[in-house]
């Protein structure tokens, strides 16, 4: 994952969420079972949450629990490790 414009805020740990747009195709797989998170500090019992994305070529984009490589620019060395612990879907017409 890039952050190109963030990365001191991601490294600092000041920047926790991102958003990612899903790509045409992209595929979304669904834990069967119920789970609990803390969103916004409170507990909340999920149903289905997503788990991975996969894309049309039926490789994983990114997955719950999954390492990724915080990056300064495409093709740079990575300069930390980010971990994805949970994938929302969003339509953008909610995003305020």
């Amino acid at each position: 994952m890039i952050f190109q414009h963030t990365i001191e805020q991601v490294l600092s740990g000041a920047k926790t969420q991102t958003r990612r747009c899903a790509d045409e195709g992209d595929a979304l797989r669904y834990s069967p079972a119920t789970s609990t998170a803390v969103v916004g500090g409170f507990a909340q019992t999920l149903t289905h949450c997503v788990t991975e994305v996969i894309n049309a070529n039926g490789n994983r984009r990114w997955c719950v629990g999954g390492e990724y490589a915080v990056q300064p620019g495409r093709g740079k060395k990575g300069v930390g490790r980010i971990r994805i612990t949970a994938i929302r879907l969003e339509h953008v017409h909610e995003i305020s």
